[in-house]
């Protein structure tokens, strides 16, 4: 499904570090997450939010990268080189860490005028469900606000998340491609 982002709504400033990003909806301290092995919604213990940087401009490593596109079984995990080229080739990465470890990577192509497209958007598993997705979009966003069309293909659980943070469907458009991957 590809979408586009429409105006954003009830963004806040939050401070990282020495950086500011736009952030739509603070995280919370606590949050209760289901037991993954009992799909009945019983409760297990809650997660605490850690402190998480979130940067446009990190060093990352190699090993740091495959394990955390091996953990969400991305495809792309299996071609290091590639992968790492494309990265650091991005017109833009953003990454999320929390007491040093990378917990989120983000990517974005663009022509830098006009459209931009963010193919990847990983957080480790995890991690999921604590706000390190919607920040790290909220970092692309406020970098791409200007933009006349910023775009994304989404699927499974992803799209209602896009869908949160302001992307919809575009048109009656059709996502296609020519894909080497098995995992859509």
């Amino acid at each position: 499904m590809i979408f586009s982002i429409v105006a954003p709504k009830d963004v806040v400033r939050n401070s990282f570090g020495s950086s500011s990003i736009l952030c739509r909806i603070p995280s919370p301290k606590v949050i209760e997450t289901l037991d993954p092995f009992n799909g009945e919604g019983k409760r297990r213990q809650k997660k605490k939010v850690v402190s998480m940087q979130i940067s446009m401009n990190d060093v990352i490593t190699e090993q740091e990268v495959i394990d955390i596109y091996k953990a969400n079984n991305w495809s792309s995990a299996e071609k290091p080189k590639e992968l790492m080229a494309a990265l650091r080739n991005s017109h833009s990465l953003v990454t999320a860490r929390a007491a040093g470890k990378l917990i989120g990577i983000g990517n974005a192509i663009s022509d830098g005028y006009l459209v931009v497209y963010f193919p990847h958007m990983l957080v480790d598993p995890m991690s999921q469900g604590l706000g390190v997705g919607r920040r790290m979009m909220a970092a692309m966003l406020e970098k791409y606000a200007g933009f006349h069309q910023q775009m994304l293909t989404a699927d499974g659980k992803a799209i209602d998340f896009y869908k949160s943070v302001g992307f919809v469907r575009a048109g009656k458009t059709e996502p296609m491609w020519i894909y080497a991957g098995d995992e859509h």
